[in-house]
């Protein structure tokens, strides 16, 4: 299989995978829509209720909707961030172990100082001599991606205990699909994580395309 070809292969086999977590995303939130939607048809109903009956009804409808909202959001939409830069960067260090095997270049991933996206960025640049999209809003969306999960991973999303907090409230502060809860969470909204996946798929359509034209 000639090199253009292997990878519009590879990239293809990554859209699919983002495909997949879009879709997991948005199930998991119309999930989510619709068990608030059920508390809140119990919440009206209540009022029709002796009041022993509705007290206990309420404290539980406080806990539930608590958890829902709350914990179990917070949650599910931090999970699908790590996916989301898992799938980002072993996809875009798949593309370089694909480039080394197919022209044997002395140089390996490993060799390069650095780590993560922005070791792979590295070698697709130097190494592989690819013109890659770095002042694109697709990868400064990835560099946020990556922030966001380092504090998700680090300390829980609790830009408090990092050591950057600055940094990173103002970060957030500007991040469209980002806000910072009263308690110092970073508190991402479900269209920050279907942008997220669909700039993404950009990306890596976009390193695709930036190959030179000898390695065709």
């Amino acid at each position: 299989m000639k090199p253009r070809a292997a990878r519009a292969f590879e990239i293809s086999v990554l859209e699919d995978k983002i495909e997949e977590l879009l879709q997991f995303h948005l199930h998991l939130e119309s999930y989510l829509r619709l068990e608030l939607a059920k508390l809140k048809e119990v919440a009206t109903s209540r009022q029709k209720l002796p009041p022993d009956k509705r007290e206990l009804l309420e404290e539980m409808y406080s806990d539930e909707h608590y958890l829902l909202e709350g914990a179990f959001t917070r949650n599910v939409r931090y999970s699908t961030l790590v996916s989301a830069h898992t799938l980002l960067e072993t996809g875009l260090n798949s593309i370089c172990h694909g480039e080394r095997r197919r022209f044997q270049h002395a140089v390996s991933l490993v060799d390069l100082a650095g780590r993560g996206i922005q070791r792979a960025k590295t070698y697709l640049e130097k190494v592989c001599r690819v013109s890659f999209p770095s002042d694109s809003a697709d990868w400064t969306r990835m560099r946020i991606l990556a922030e966001v999960r380092n504090v998700i991973v680090h300390t829980n999303g609790d830009v408090r205990r990092g050591n950057q907090r600055e940094r990173i409230t103002q970060m957030v502060q500007s991040t469209k699909g980002l806000s910072l809860r009263r308690d110092g969470y970073i508190e991402v909204h479900p269209e920050f994580i279907s942008e997220t996946l669909d700039m993404m798929r950009k990306l890596f359509g976009a390193v695709h395309r930036s190959f030179p034209a000898r390695r065709s």
